[in-house]
């Protein structure tokens, strides 16, 4: 039990020692120029400005062909379906049948 004892109290003391190390510490200040050096550099620094003409430009493009593209096919759509509505012609319209055989008369 003594060892426990000890190994208990070793662990206290090195905690004390730690927490009273910092005891007559004062506390980080910072330099008196800073905050005037980084208001200083944030009122020298220029602005830029991003212009969104291109990306404008390529929205509109890429609207425009979307449109066209919708448009065309819907117009296939639609002839597609017309073709397909329409009923089928009888062969005897489309094709003349040969009775005779003999062609070079």
């Amino acid at each position: 039990m003594d060892k426990d004892q000890e190994f208990n109290d070793v662990q206290n003391n090195w905690k004390e020692d730690i927490l009273n190390s910092l005891e007559g510490m004062e506390k980080a200040k910072p330099n008196r120029n800073l905050l005037p050096d980084i208001e200083r550099r944030i009122n020298l620094s220029e602005t830029k400005q991003v212009s969104f003409a291109p990306l404008n430009v390529a929205a509109a493009i890429a609207i425009i062909l979307v449109v066209i593209n919708v448009l065309v096919l819907s117009r296939f759509m639609m002839a597609g379906n017309n073709e397909n509505t329409s009923s089928p012609k009888p062969a005897t319209e489309t094709f003349t049948l040969v009775n005779d055989f003999s062609i070079y008369e």
